[in-house]
């Protein structure tokens, strides 16, 4: 037991020697700790090397050297001389290219993250070769500029952590590198030049690049029908071309050459002939051109309806159309209008214009179905409203519902509503309705459209121009001689007139809806110029009055010739003549009592025997409230400031 406790007592003192043999290292330690804290505090007072935190951590972009080949500097000797001391290690120009060197590895480490161009390493120098601050310059070893790159290299050194921050803030790669290398030494103009060295390369392969011709592809020898097509595309171009040309006979012959050689059924080749037909007819002014052109235009529309594109039906149809209408070939059209209807079954337009061409040819019933028809589709079509309010007005005399149609297709504003025509029945229908301020406030917005002369002188087809009073004196027209040539046979000329009136069948009834009430009838001897043969036959003493003494009347395209019969009780709607290219002279015959006719806002009466003249595209009004029937000769004249040619090219109305 005693040598059991003596064990026991022996154990802990070699463990209680251990411990304190540990605690004197542990003092050990801690006082070598506080020597080296001691001397870490003493370099950092002497030291320009910062020390703080940040700079522990390594942002570098790229892998450090851990041998560090610059030459070492203490901030002692940095401060106080710029000369080297003998214990320093000399600087050369092997030195500085290897530093350099390293600076280009470096960039080219950190152009590689950045994805910018790299630069390369100088090539290696001849054995004993000098490198200079400038590549122009040998290295003259001049102390200065040898401690110029010393302090250069330190600082570059030290400002790397630092760098590598602006580097994650700068995306141009170009500034990068201007701050990696930006020192004092010769570093930053050795890199410039290799800098610039790559983009003359660049430049260089680039223009390398710009300067090769592209290849040339191999010819191939054309088929015989790609050499036809190619004929064939040339002749109808050099045929269009004369055609815009207005060498319309050139492009004729082309065309024809084109169908009769190549393709007797070319599309194009047709097309052009008709267009070349219609120009040539317009230039020659020939029907019997215009009859081709349009005989051409319908194989195309009807016949190869299915081969000809919409733009191009659409096109040659409108224009078959506009010159079927000047030929009078109305009835022809409306096959044209069928195809077109059938084609463009969606647009309004085609439709419309088919009962355009009812209208011309007086079949208003039929106008008035398509129209309607229309309507029932687009109820909106301003177009379709002022034709179908016209139709309502003309054919049914339904004074009411025609303004109606006519003042809201008008309001539309729709392409074809802003005309004359619907101003001039629509404020007819509205007077004849008793409402004569609407009527005229629609005759003011026609003036301000100018669509009319004035409020009272509405006509359609007027000269600019023109002198206009409602009354006239014989001379003022200039006619005074030939006016008196005829008044001075007035008896003869009355009984010519009144014996005709005793003969079944002559006399007519007028045809233009202007009677209000009573009965008013007519006889033409000329109308639009041209003599009424059967009835001058019945009158050959007036014809031939008129024939021998007023070739202006005669030769009047715009006007008529005319016996006009009254009878008691009849009144006439106050209207307006078409056109301000005539006068018109009333030469009484046969005037009871109470006969009146009013012109703008002027009322006059006939006296036998007396020419009265007035214009008669002013508003002018008749009343017959005697008790005889009351004949006048009435004479249109041209307006006497009208030229010759005027008269001569004027349509007939």
């Amino acid at each position: 037991e005693d040598d059991d406790d003596d064990k026991i007592v022996t154990n802990n003192r070699q463990e209680n020697e251990k411990d304190n043999a540990v605690d004197n290292d542990d003092d050990d330690d801690d006082a070598d700790d506080a020597d080296d804290d001691e001397d870490e505090v003493e370099a950092a007072k002497g030291s320009d090397v910062r020390t703080s935190p940040e700079d522990d951590q390594d942002n570098t972009p790229f892998e450090e050297d851990s041998s560090d080949t610059s030459p070492k500097v203490s901030s002692t000797e940095h401060q106080s001389t710029t000369e080297p001391s003998d214990a320093e290690v000399p600087v050369t120009g092997d030195v500085l290219k290897e530093q350099m060197d390293e600076l280009v590895r470096n960039y080219n480490k950190l152009a590689e993250s950045l994805e910018v161009p790299k630069v390369e390493e100088e090539t290696q120098h001849e054995p004993g070769q000098t490198v200079g601050k400038d590549d122009d310059d040998d290295f003259d070893g001049d102390d200065d500029e040898i401690e110029a790159i010393k302090v250069g290299s330190q600082q570059s050194a030290g400002d790397i952590d630092n760098d590598d921050d602006d580097d994650d803030d700068d995306d141009d790669g170009k500034a990068d590198f201007d701050v990696f290398v930006d020192n004092d030494g010769g570093e930053e103009d050795y890199l410039a030049k290799l800098r610039q060295e790559q983009e003359l390369r660049v430049a260089a392969e680039e223009a390398r690049k710009a300067a090769i011709e592209p290849e040339e592809e191999t010819s191939q020898i054309p088929t015989r029908a790609e050499e036809a097509d190619r004929s064939y595309q040339e002749e109808l171009r050099r045929a269009q071309q004369q055609l815009d040309e207005g060498k319309a006979q050139d492009a004729l012959k082309t065309f024809d050459g084109v169908l009769s050689r190549k393709k007797p059924n070319s599309i194009p080749a047709l097309v052009g002939r008709a267009r070349a037909l219609d120009a040539l007819a317009e230039q020659r002014r020939s029907n019997a051109l215009l009859i081709e052109a349009i005989a051409v235009y319908r194989k195309l529309i009807v016949v190869l309806e299915l081969s000809v594109d919409d733009a191009t039906l659409r096109s040659i149809g409108e224009r078959c159309i506009d010159r079927m209408r000047f030929q009078g070939q109305h009835a022809n059209a409306i096959e044209v209008h069928q195809t077109l209807i059938r084609r463009f079954n969606d647009e309004p337009h085609f439709r419309n214009q088919l009962a355009v061409t009812y209208l011309y040819m007086n079949r208003l019933a039929d106008a008035k179905a398509v129209l309607h028809e229309t309507l029932l589709r687009w109820i909106e079509d301003g177009f379709a409203l002022v034709h179908y309010g016209f139709v309502l007005k003309t054919h049914d005399q339904n004074m009411e519902l025609a303004a109606q149609y006519l003042r809201e297709g008008i309001d539309t504003g729709h392409e074809g509503t802003q005309d004359g025509r619907f101003y001039f029945h629509l404020g007819d229908a509205l007077q004849r309705l008793g409402r004569t301020a609407e009527a005229h406030d629609i005759y003011r917005r026609g003036v301000q459209r100018k669509l009319f002369l004035s409020l009272y002188q509405r006509s359609l087809y007027n000269v600019d121009g023109l002198r206009s009073r409602p009354f006239w004196t014989e001379q003022q027209t200039t006619y005074a001689g030939e006016l008196e040539s005829i008044r001075s046979q007035w008896t003869l000329i009355r009984d010519e007139g009144l014996k005709l009136l005793n003969s079944a069948g002559v006399f007519v009834n007028e045809t233009e809806n202007l009677r209000d009430r009573g009965d008013w009838k007519q006889l033409e001897l000329f109308a639009r110029g041209a003599r009424v043969e059967r009835n001058c036959a019945r009158a050959p003493l007036t014809c031939r009055l008129v024939e021998q003494h007023f070739p202006a009347a005669r030769t009047c395209k715009r006007g008529q010739v005319k016996f006009s019969v009254m009878h008691p009780g009849t009144h006439v709607w106050p209207h307006c003549g078409p056109t301000n290219c005539r006068i018109r002279a009333h030469l009484g015959l046969n005037v009871p009592s109470g006969t009146y006719i009013r012109v703008a806002e002027e009322t006059r009466s006939w006296e036998n025997g007396k020419w009265l003249i007035f214009d008669d595209s002013f508003e002018h009004e008749v009343w017959h409230n005697g008790t005889a029937t009351r004949l006048v000769l009435i004479v249109d004249f041209w307006h006497p400031e009208l030229t010759e040619s005027q008269r001569r090219t004027l349509s007939p109305i």
